[in-house]
């Protein structure tokens, strides 16, 4: 497996209450909750691939971003920086990232660099649990209810 091997692709809810996969969307949509899957490689080379896959920012309003790392063990320095740099975008646009899938291990990086606390917010990061998609479905209904709210609040 090269560096380039990463993958990022949609979680679509099917009208059932099953999730199909898809490839990731150019452009977010606004006011919605957009479900991403990435996997694969999360280290140097791999992590500029993924940042040119990521959706676009620039058009939406309140769009939220679960990003779901269901297969990573460890992620690099890199990955933690685009982590930080695509919050930001969001939040640019009245939206934010939350991260699902979060092994205990990665957990541990992303609070010693100080992203869970200072940049994502220690709510916007769900530990994968032994049930899969646990933590995406957990992840995807604070999405659901943070969009509700109202801006008043």
């Amino acid at each position: 497996s090269s560096s380039q091997d990463v993958k990022l692709t949609e979680i679509i809810p099917n009208k059932d209450g099953t999730y199909r996969e898809g490839p990731a969307p150019l452009q977010l949509p606004s006011n919605a909750v957009t479900l991403l899957s990435v996997s694969g490689n999360l280290f140097y080379a791999a992590v500029n691939t993924l940042e040119e896959m990521l959706p676009s920012t620039r058009e939406a309003e309140r769009p939220v971003v679960i990003l779901r790392l269901r297969q990573s063990e460890r992620i690099g320095s890199t990955f933690v920086n685009l982590v930080e740099y695509y919050d930001g975008q969001l939040k640019t646009r009245n939206g934010k990232l939350i991260l699902a899938g979060v092994t205990q291990r990665v957990k541990e990086q992303l609070d010693l660099t100080e992203t869970t606390q200072d940049v994502l917010g220690e709510e916007n990061v769900f530990l994968a649990t032994e049930n899969i998609a646990e933590s995406m479905l957990a992840a995807l209904k604070a999405a659901q209810d943070w969009l509700k709210q109202d801006l008043d609040e």
